[in-house]
């Protein structure tokens, strides 16, 4: 049974303190009501985890890259593990699709990756709507 759509939240556990940043918060903490959907993509530990789990909505969902979680079947919560694989003939294949034009992959904007604070910045205050793409510079 999949949750049904409504606010989605992604993001770091820690938020790391960086030059530009004035604070740093747990997003356990900066969470203040369920999502239906909690991306991870960081490695955490097993307490760190069953707090992001903690965060999501009766009947919802963690999908993790990193590190693994456990299921709260008493609130119908899933924790998927999402494993990525490099594979050159795949890759070969989508780039294919999206040259073709059958692939589409909403870019919001493009930055240069100095500018990376920036992006998150936009990010984080919600004014991205799709991917962001970051070139590096030479």
């Amino acid at each position: 049974m999949s949750p049904p759509c409504g606010r989605v939240t992604f993001g770091p556990i820690r938020a790391e303190r960086t030059s530009h940043e004035s604070s740093a918060v747990l997003l356990t903490d900066a969470i203040t009501e369920p999502v239906d959907v909690v991306l991870n993509l960081v490695r955490a530990s097993e307490q760190d985890m069953a707090g992001l789990v903690g965060l999501v909505a009766p009947s919802g969902v963690l999908v993790t890259t990193a590190s693994p979680a456990r299921d709260d079947p008493a609130r119908q919560v899933r924790a998927i593990s999402m494993n990525v694989r490099n594979d050159a003939k795949e890759l070969a294949a989508i780039v294919a699709k999206v040259d073709a034009g059958d692939l589409r992959i909403d870019i919001s904007e493009t930055y240069p990756l100095s500018d990376i604070a920036l992006a998150h910045e936009k990010g984080a205050a919600g004014k991205l709507r799709g991917k962001v793409l970051l070139v590096p510079t030479t």
